[in-house]
């Protein structure tokens, strides 16, 4: 048995279109076997919409800009600083120590001058300080030295400031006359708003009386770093 195999020129072709929607070319149709890439601007760019906004909310202000990546926000203050700020700003100048050990702790109380005097006393090792009521008439217990209000003062340590308001009562002794806005002067162990007159005392303003509706004598608290002696 034997096979025979012809071939024939063909009498027909069968063309296949291929075309992807959605892409960034379109195939060209065409009765060939391969297709031509043609770009296609619509998909090639994507436009976006940017739509800057600012808003003003509480004294700051946040802008939103669009596809730029901010590194943070932006705060604006406006007008007159609040009271609770000008408050926190100040409690800067309160220190706390605790632990420092304090003799004869019941001669102290709130309100009181005092010092800070080196010590190599064993029971002072913590801060290697002592503390010390404020005697202007002394030049280390606070005629030339820094001195303090103590705000806090219990079996855990103390806490003093050297600047800022403090309050006294009417009938507080240690402000021995108090008028609205006149300049107080440490006098020996309080204060005053006459200086020292005796020979060989020191004069050193310590800050001012402020005027206020609370019925105290509160004072603005800032010693001054210069100091005179009398003749």
């Amino acid at each position: 048995m034997s096979v025979t195999i012809s071939h024939s020129t063909p009498t027909a072709e069968v063309s296949i279109i291929a075309q992807k929607q959605g892409a960034a070319i379109i195939p060209t149709s065409s009765f060939v076997a391969s297709f031509k890439p043609e770009p296609n601007s619509e998909y090639m760019i994507s436009p976006v919409s940017v739509d800057p906004s600012l808003s003003i909310d509480s004294g700051s202000a946040v802008a939103v800009t669009g596809g730029i990546d901010a590194y943070s926000s932006v705060n604006i203050s406006l007008g007159v600083q609040p009271f609770n700020n000008t408050a926190n700003s100040m409690s800067g100048f309160i220190y706390t120590f605790s632990g420092f050990h304090v003799e004869n702790i019941e001669d102290f109380s709130v309100g009181d001058f005092v010092v800070f005097n080196a010590s190599i006393d064993p029971i002072h090792d913590s801060y290697k300080s002592k503390l010390y009521k404020a005697d202007t008439s002394s030049m280390d217990r606070g005629a030339t030295t820094n001195i303090f209000i103590l705000k806090v003062i219990n079996a855990g340590g103390i806490s003093v400031m050297h600047k800022g308001f403090h309050d006294y009562e009417l009938l507080d002794s240690i402000i021995e006359e108090w008028i609205p806005g006149q300049t107080l002067y440490s006098n020996n162990e309080g204060l005053s708003i006459n200086p020292p007159t005796a020979s060989s005392s020191w004069i050193r303003s310590v800050g001012f009386c402020v005027p206020n509706i609370d019925d105290k004598k509160r004072i603005w608290f800032e010693p001054d770093s210069t100091y005179i002696k009398r003749a």
